[in-house]
């Protein structure tokens, strides 16, 4: 599955379809606060499951020579790239774009990527380090082979972030669709290889993270304010059938190449809204995902379980949250 699903040609197949479905904003928006999240549960954890998911990538991409992987990956997300013996410098880099408040290096699917790439080439392990971080302010992302260095952070927590803070993660820079499609697809798909059976309440928890960070940014008056901003970040539509939630052009699952249902984020989502405002559950379970129906861009539903719905106060209290 990683190899077939995660090739060149199948990224390319994939992110094409989803760049026609979504902005460049959208895709970045939600791959960028559904990171971000990740980091800040996992700390050091997470960073070497994101580097070990760029490792991956690199596997997936079989390439003989290090240049021919960084030239393949730049032809799919945009970047450039120099090489120079045991220098790498990455122009335009997929994966710091967004980022707010960094307070060091944060580009570990890459160092991941390169480590892997150089390591299939030389028949020996590399360490690679990276030194600049266009993150950070520096013009380009630069990495060194055979050192090591230190993984950076943020200072802000993803429930702290302002609006303010937003709206940069909102900021694709005039990136094409398809290529941050590329990336997102690559990166929080791997991710979930790399995580193994900690992806789903990993993913899950990241979402609970991602809708606290618009509770405290726009301190909406009522569920229905802040589905519009969730809407509005990430293009998809929420709605309300009985005890399931519809969720048209579901971006989580967007363009990834798996046979089950994915939407973790999605679900925790889902479960912040629903305590925030006191509507009673049980449990969420995702019993339609438009990745294992093998749709790029499709309709997802979680049903809700154990809750009276007939009540008229949580019926209430789920219509106003969905519209």
């Amino acid at each position: 599955m990683i190899e077939d699903g995660f090739s060149p040609e199948s990224l390319r197949e994939r992110a094409e379809e989803a760049g026609s479905v979504f902005t460049a904003e959208e895709l970045l928006a939600t791959n960028k606060m559904v990171m971000m999240a990740l980091y800040s549960l996992g700390g050091e954890r997470s960073c070497a499951s994101v580097f070990r998911a760029g490792r991956m990538l690199a596997g997936s991409f079989g390439a003989e020579t290090l240049e021919d992987a960084l030239h393949t990956f730049c032809e799919l997300t945009g970047a450039d790239y120099d090489l120079d013996r045991d220098y790498v410098a990455i122009e335009s880099c997929p994966e710091c774009l967004g980022y707010v408040n960094v307070e060091g290096t944060v580009c570990n699917f890459l160092r991941g990527f390169i480590s892997r790439a150089a390591e299939h080439e030389l028949g020996e392990v590399v360490s690679v380090a990276q030194v600049a971080c266009e993150a950070t302010g520096d013009r380009r992302c630069e990495f060194i082979l055979g050192e090591r260095g230190e993984v950076g952070g943020f200072d802000t927590e993803v429930d702290e972030m302002t609006a303010e803070d937003i709206e940069i993660v909102m900021s694709a820079d005039g990136r094409d669709a398809v290529e941050v499609a590329a990336f997102k697809i690559a990166s929080e798909g791997l991710l979930r290889c790399a995580l193994g059976d900690v992806a789903r309440p990993m993913f899950f928890r990241a979402g609970r993270l991602y809708v606290r960070a618009f509770i405290n940014a726009f301190d909406p008056e009522d569920p229905d304010e802040l589905i519009g901003h969730v809407e509005e970040i990430s293009g998809s539509s929420y709605s309300l059938e009985g005890n399931r939630f519809i969720v048209e052009k579901c971006l989580e699952c967007a363009g990834m190449p798996f046979k089950e249902p994915i939407c973790h984020a999605v679900r925790g989502a889902l479960a912040e809204t629903l305590e925030h405002w006191d509507v009673p559950f049980k449990d969420l379970v995702e019993v339609r995902c438009a990745a294992e129906e093998d749709e790029i861009a499709g309709t997802c539903v979680v049903k809700a379980r154990g809750v009276i719905w007939k009540a008229k106060r949580v019926v209430d209290a789920v219509k106003r949250a969905f519209h």
